[in-house]
């Protein structure tokens, strides 16, 4: 089935340290486009522990994380497709480091450029996954 750039699809692959990666590429050419409100990240900002930057070093991924709560169709907001190399934090899914699978949002194409998750299908099992927390701490 063809696929095509820019449109997002979202896919997850379970990482180190219970930490779930899940970046957005395509879509199926016959499915009815997402609405813009779905891809508009939540700006607000979250005083409590949270998580500041992800880090994947064996793709090259780096990027601040900025916080998505669910849009109002209920689906999880995305970092805009217009920045691709920025990543999220699903605000009501675990802080990494604490019990549970957390959730990190990105792009693997935006804007017809590469995302921040574009080389993620070649992370594997036991691949580094860094994580800096508002805390000071590093996982």
């Amino acid at each position: 089935m063809p696929r095509k750039r820019g449109q997002g699809a979202a896919f997850a692959g379970a990482l180190l340290l219970s930490l779930t990666v899940t970046g957005c590429g395509f879509r199926d050419p016959g499915a009815k486009p997402a609405l813009a409100s779905t891809y508009v990240p939540v700006t607000k900002p979250f005083a409590g522990l949270r998580p500041t930057s992800v880090e994947i070093p064996k793709i090259g991924a780096r990027s601040s994380l900025i916080t998505v709560l669910p849009g109002k169709d209920g689906q999880i907001t995305v970092p805009s497709v217009q920045t691709p190399m920025q990543a999220a934090w699903y605000r009501l899914s675990p802080v990494p480091g604490e019990a549970g699978p957390a959730i990190v949002l990105g792009h693997v194409d935006g804007n017809h450029q590469p995302g921040i998750f574009f080389r993620l299908k070649d992370v594997r099992p036991g691949d580094e996954v860094d994580v800096a927390r508002s805390d000071g701490a590093k996982l």
